[in-house]
């Protein structure tokens, strides 16, 4: 993946712009980028903060700082869970190998026994 793509992708992310109305101003900020600016007008002050979202993006990437970069709060949720069910999916598989495991040994020993028990029951019937 080239700066470009790295670029395109990251900002491309859905980072949530809050609005706070205050005494006639508008009061946009994106959390998780730390980035925060003071409007009039709603319009103006969501293509300067979006300038600034990606003024700044470009900048860490650049920088080769994607690392540091947060993803947006929304994105992070769906990653966790998406991670923490493939954990499950795993665990699970391993347990139910062990449990065939257990079941094909078990099965196995009580073949063996019952093979015994008719050559048992074969020698007391031959004498």
């Amino acid at each position: 993946m080239n700066q470009s793509d790295k670029y395109e992708y990251f900002s491309s992310l859905p980072y949530k712009i809050s609005v706070i109305e205050n005494d006639g101003k508008f009061q946009l900020f994106i959390k998780e980028l730390s980035l925060y600016y003071e409007s009039d007008d709603l319009e103006k002050g969501f293509k300067i903060i979006t300038k600034n979202k990606n003024d700044l993006l470009d900048k860490l990437v650049e920088a080769g700082l994607i690392a540091e970069i947060e993803m947006p709060r929304q994105l992070k949720k769906k990653l966790y869970w998406k991670k923490e069910l493939k954990l499950f999916a795993i665990k699970l598989l391993i347990v139910g190998l062990l449990i065939l495991m257990g079941l094909s040994i078990g099965l196995h020993q009580t073949k063996n026994l019952a093979v015994q028990l008719i050559d048992k029951v074969e020698e007391v019937m031959n004498k």
